[in-house]
């Protein structure tokens, strides 16, 4: 890891942030500093002349100076103004975002200053020069923040350079552009002024292109993705984990460290003196002389006796020095130390001065003291930029940085070091002398690391003795991060006095808390409302009573004769409660508990020594009977000292208390019957898709009244407006949050949030909600195109008329504006997995690519849509998974489903220990509408990877159970009961793998059948039929059927092609045995697509009449029933063998019609029989006719026992034989 680190230096896109961050942003601090030194005469006489204009008199030439003084002196203030906005446009817009910002006031400065003279105002260029000293305020903390965030961290020291060494560059460039023969005349000054619009253009063109600084993405805005993006864009590669484990634990680190305000950091006696001496420092920076001289250079070369040209060229060679000397105080500063720098410079400067104040003074009487005064001033330019300007090249935060640096190197070469010794050691022919040099050598290095961390953290702070072992220890060793210690709140509990205190006891010998903290600690580790708190209360919050305060505690809870009785008082009632016949203790609670209240008396000098002869009586008597036994049984402990037997009875106890842990991990062993999710005394509920949910509401809708639904899922409110909603709930006395009787609103402490708000209350009652007015069912496209009224659900599970518990799940999607919680639903009976157009806005999610689909939707409608692909980040509601998949988007994925409903499965739920997760993510998360499906894609792949993994002692059974598998029911059959127990047992632990949980397990297994009846005589009989894959097996009798539900057509129901469609699809019928009972429905549509009819439209009667007559039929299917195999149980007389018949039947001037029927003779014709019951009309038709004459037909074979023979025999021979003998 190391040597990627190093590897990341300058790249093509760091260095073209940096160009654009730094050009852009100190180009102005330089460039305006030393703008206005050339021109000096130019903008005096424009000055004289304007203020001429104005005031129709000659200003004096002390008033033209003071003028111009004013105009170069201005841009410092609007600078210091500007530098304290830093901070908020750092924190509000990012570093790259303040710096885009901040351009606006080069473009206002750069029309005041530039249109100044044209304007005939040099109040306009004096306030222009103020708003551009506004700008390079600001640049001067935003741009150096920029280029160190984004820099490497041993790259930032050279980085944070180069906004000073660009100003000097641009002071260069100023004074060159106001030379005479450029920029420096009576038209072109203008120009020079204007010209700052140019690297803001720059910037504007080139820093857009450049990611935000990954630090203050992570750090500022919580962003993990879209800072990781922008760390890979700066450093070229992908491999950025380090740096960002590095930016998330400075994260929390910044969360913990409190702000810190000027007069605090005075107050600490170890931050006072660092904090003078940077005062100090800058002052002497600033108060040197040195911007008097960039700003009046010029001015001050011609008082020295040059002329106006030589003063210029004179200004542009010192500005040249400047530059100079800046780069060579890089070098120098890492040679001589910034101390030594700053004192030679600021000394040096000194006699500087003197001489040039002496020069300037006497060059009236000698004209060759203007040469001295000359070399003076580059003097002091020379010894500024290699003192004080040098020393305050680098961070502050370099030193800091590097001794980081300095630890990860160390810890790298302590790992090297070790790998090299083993190999050493590994070697056969290895010289000894050569071991004892390298271990000699890395102790030397060694040697020097200790030293420079004991120097580091010594010059650091004055930290204790013990904590600045522990940091020398933390840095080659800790590598994690310790959890932050809470204060044991006391409330006045005795038993809770230990606790507390021998917690609090460490703030109470601590000298460096003042007392007044102290007291403000002893208020927060108190809980509200008790008699703790309002005893500490009671004293004034004042140093001098905190001693008062903490005795007041002491003598109130805290006395050792009343703990000592607490505590005995406890052993007394663990005796009672033990002899007690209602509460049984197993013997490691009891022991805990004893040990519990012993160690207590101990800590208050109850020890056994002194007082055995009274503990051991109530600890003997905690005992049970049986335990006693076998304490009086053991022989080797039978010492007659009281204070021996206690400690020996506690011996006893532990050894015990251990036994039975060993005995525990035994008997657990390898068995599946140890896991509680899969073994339950209770049993739980079944899977969600044969969960019905009926109407479980205690109480009526607050709106319509009705038990059917709860009030936040009421359709009757979706059509009111929010008035008439608040008055209804004002009649009943409901509060308009939780739609609850007894308290107002402003009382209300249920946690709800609307999903479209965002504010306290449920979806129903949000002001942002429009009113909807019911129209019934959605329209469809029927295949006249009339309707153009279409929409489709993406959920494949057909809407039905009773409530089914769905597996929806809240969970958190990831993108590049954070994370965002959404509804989530599992639908397996969907290929594909979808996230709805409205959660890729909000994540930002970027296509993948565009597909074109077919949906075959319910009802056989197909649908062509256009989807885009998407990847999806997701995690789980506790944050604790985190995955990623793709999911095609959808306009909407089904119609809003409420959350979970009160019933028995949240009282099961509840109760264990996911309580808090089921109450947070399906109980208080009020969003009823869906945004991601996960299909089968995912969620089939997960038990399909289990499968295929399976340990290779499972793999008959996973193979068995990867074919029975359907959906999330297991269908099989096996050929014993061993196999059938076999099956069952491993097919749990499989699952259980993968946190599975098959349950509900129902088989035929006639012996089990017999014997669970036989346990429990009151135990129902096990008659009942389970549903599988739609249809209804009867497990005494091994049939199947079709579940055809009783629900007739009542005379109110209007007819329409909607209603007839439903009705034919609610028969499931997955081996096609009514195919001919549900063609007559298809018939009739038919018939209503050649008049033409609309979805909802009213029938005609005759239609209408046909449908009725059909329905009223259907119910009879229910006593159709098909043996599942052909032997049926061990303890049937019926035989079974599948006969194929083929019948013809002839219609009038149609040609035969033929098909062959599977039915199970029954030499007992019960089967027939049963058969029977089918219903015989007119409206069934020919095919039913067919199947009724087949069945008759073999009736009347078994009643005279005239059985074809099959065997080898072709259908034409069958069929010949059928008709001779039904003949006769």
């Amino acid at each position: 890891m190391g040597s990627s680190r190093r590897s990341q230096g300058l790249t093509g896109h760091l260095v073209f942030a940096i160009a654009a961050a730094a050009f852009g942003s100190s180009f102005q601090h330089g460039y305006n500093t030393g703008v206005v030194n050339a021109p000096q005469k130019l903008v005096e006489k424009f000055i004289n002349e304007t203020y001429f204009e104005k005031y129709n008199e000659m200003p004096s030439d002390s008033l033209v100076t003071v003028i111009f003084s004013v105009m170069v002196s201005i841009f410092c203030l609007g600078g210091m103004v500007g530098a304290l906005g830093t901070a908020y446009l750092a924190a509000r817009f990012g570093p790259k975002g303040g710096l885009l910002l901040n351009n606006i006031f080069v473009f206002i400065a750069a029309a005041l200053m530039g249109f100044g003279k044209m304007a005939r105002s040099y109040e306009m260029i004096i306030v222009g020069r103020f708003v551009i000293g506004l700008n390079s305020g600001l640049n001067a903390g935003l741009s150096p923040m920029y280029l160190t965030e984004i820099s490497p961290v041993h790259l930032r020291g050279a980085v944070g350079t180069i906004y000073q060494l660009i100003i000097a560059f641009t002071i260069l460039i100023s004074q060159i552009l106001g030379m005479p023969e450029i920029l420096g005349t009576a038209e072109g000054w203008p120009v020079l002024f204007g010209l700052i619009i140019v690297p803001a253009v720059f910037m504007l063109a080139t820093l857009p292109l450049c990611p935000e600084s990954p630090k203050y993405i992570l750090i500022c805005k919580g962003k993990d993705v879209a800072a990781q993006k922008a760390l890979e864009w700066f450093r070229g590669t992908g491999d950025v984990h380090y740096e960002m484990e590095e930016m998330r634990a400075e994260s929390q680190e910044l969360k913990m460290v409190p702000k810190v305000t000027l007069k605090e950091m005075y107050g600490n006696a170890i931050l006072r003196k660092p904090l003078i001496i940077a005062v100090v420092v800058m002052l002497s920076q600033q108060l040197s002389g040195i911007n008097a001289i960039i700003f009046f250079s010029t001015s001050i070369f011609m008082n020295a006796g040059l002329s106006n040209e030589a003063a210029i060229y004179a200004t542009l060679g010192m500005v040249t020095v400047n530059v100079l000397m800046t780069v060579v105080s890089m070098v120098l500063v890492e040679k001589a130390g910034r101390k030594t720098l700053l004192l030679f410079g600021l000394s040096g400067m000194m006699i500087i001065t003197a001489l040039l104040t002496l020069s300037l003074a006497l060059t009236p009487s000698a004209a060759w003291l203007s040469y001295v005064s000359v070399f003076c001033i580059i003097g002091f330019i020379i010894l500024f930029a290699s003192g004080p300007d040098g020393a305050n090249l680098t961070d502050n935060f370099d030193l800091l940085a590097d001794f980081d640096l300095l630890g990860e190197k160390y810890n790298e070469l302590c790992v090297l070091n070790e790998e090299i010794l083993n190999l050493m050691l590994l070697e056969t022919e290895m010289n000894p002398a050569d071991l004892d040099a390298e271990t000699f050598a890395a102790d030397e290095y060694n040697k020097k690391f200790k030293r420079i961390n004991i120097i580091f953290k010594s010059k650091s702070n004055n930290r204790e003795e013990s904590d600045n072992s522990s940091s020398v220890q933390s840095i080659s060793k800790r590598k994690f991060k310790l959890p932050l210690l809470e204060l044991k709140k006391f409330g006045g509990e005795i038993k809770d006095w230990l606790p507390f205190w021998g917690q609090f006891s460490k703030i109470d010998s601590d000298p460096n808390i003042d007392e007044a903290d102290k007291l403000q600690y002893l208020i927060q580790a108190t809980l509200p409302s008790t008699r703790a708190r309002e005893l500490v209360e009671s004293f004034p919050p004042s140093k001098e009573n905190y001693h008062k305060a903490i005795d007041s505690l002491k003598s109130r809870f805290g006395q050792d004769d009343l703990l000592v009785e607490f505590y005995v008082r406890e052993l007394l009632k663990l005796t009672i409660s033990m002899n007690s016949r209602d509460q049984k203790v197993k013997l490691p609670t009891l022991y805990d508990r004893i040990e519990t209240q012993l160690r207590a008396l101990e800590s208050l000098g109850v020890t056994t020594e002194k007082y055995a002869a009274m503990l051991f009586p109530l600890v003997e008597s905690c005992l049970s009977e049986e335990v006693l036994q076998a304490w009086q049984r053991n022989n080797c402990f039978n010492d007659k000292k009281e204070e021996s037997r206690l400690e020996n009875l506690m011996q006893f106890l532990k050894n015990e208390v251990e036994g039975e842990e060993r005995i525990n991990l035994a008997m657990k062993g390898f068995s599946v019957k140890d896991n509680p999710k899969i073994y339950s005394l209770k049993k739980p509920m079944h899977t969600a898709a044969g969960l019905f949910a009926g109407s479980q509401s205690s109480s009526n809708c607050a709106f319509c009244n009705e038990k059917n639904h709860e009030s936040k899922n009421c359709k009757l409110a979706l059509n009111l407006d929010l008035q008439e909603k608040t008055t209804l709930l004002a009649k009943k006395k409901c509060c308009y949050r939780c739609f609850k009787t007894g308290h107002m609103v402003r009382q209300c402490t249920n946690k709800i949030k609307c999903s479209q708000c965002q504010r306290r209350h449920y979806n129903v009652m949000c002001p942002e909600l429009k009113q909807v007015v019911s129209t019934g069912s959605d329209k469809l496209v029927d295949k006249a195109g009339e309707n153009s009224n279409e929409k489709f659900n993406t959920l494949a599970n057909p809407t039905c008329s009773a409530d089914v518990l769905l597996q929806t799940l809240v969970v958190y999607l990831y993108g590049n504006d954070g994370s965002f919680p959404v509804r989530a639903l599992i639908d397996t009976g969907s290929q594909k997995s979808y996230i709805t157009k409205e959660a890729v806005s909000k994540m930002s999610y970027e296509p993948i690519r565009a597909v074109d689909m077919i949906h075959n939707l319910f009802g056989g409608v197909e649908s062509k849509q256009k989807h885009h692909l998407y990847k999806v980040y997701a995690s789980s509601f506790q944050k604790d998974y985190h995955c990623s998949f793709e999911a095609y988007d959808q306009e909407k994925i089904c119609i809003d489903i409420p959350t979970a409903i009160s019933g028995p499965w949240t009282k099961e739920i509840v109760a264990k220990k996911y309580s808090l997760f089921f109450k947070e993510a399906c109980l208080d998360y009020s969003a009823s509408s869906v945004h991601l499906l996960i299909g089968a894609d995912i969620a089939g792949a997960t038990l399909n990877h289990l499968l295929d993994g399976a340990p290779d002692c499972y793999k008959m059974t996973a193979q068995h159970l990867q074919k029975s598998m359907y959906v999330d029911n297991c269908v099989a059959s096996v050929k014993s009961e061993a196999d059938l127990t076999k099956f069952i047992n491993e097919s749990r632990e499989i699952m259980a793998l993968g946190k599975f949980e098959l349950r509900g397990w129902q088989h035929n297994s006639f012996e089990s059948l017999r014997d669970n009846c036989n346990e429990s005589q009151n135990a129902s009989p096990i008659l009942q039929d389970i549903p599988v894959l739609g249809l209804l097996w009867n497990i005494e009798r091994d049939t199947l059927k079709i579940d055809v539900r009783n629900d007739t057509q009542s005379e109110s129901v209007k007819v329409t092609k909607r209603y007839i469609l439903s009705k034919c699809h609610k028969i499931f019928d997955p081996i096609g045995i009514t195919a001919p009972i549900t063609l007559i429905p298809k018939i009739l549509l038919q018939e209503t697509w050649k008049i033409k009819a609309n979805w909802d439209d009213i029938l005609p009667e005759e239609i209408a009449h046909k449908s009725e007559k059909w329905d009223r039929q259907l119910h009879q299917l229910n006593k159709l029933e098909i043996p599942r195999w052909i032997q049926g149980h061990k303890n049937s007389k019926h035989r079974s063998i599948p006969w194929f018949l083929v019948a013809e039947l002839f219609g009038q001037g149609a040609r035969p019609i033929a098909t062959s029927i599977a039915v199970s003779v029954n030499w007992m014709a019960n089967f027939i029989v049963s058969l029977g019951f089918l219903p015989i009309v007119e409206s069934i038709g020919e095919y039913t006719f067919l199947i009724f004459t087949a069945i008759l037909a073999m009736s009347a074979l078994f009643t005279y026992n005239k059985v074809p023979e099959t065997k080898g025999r072709t259908v034409e021979e069958i069929t010949a034989e059928f008709r001779e003998k039904s003949s006769n």
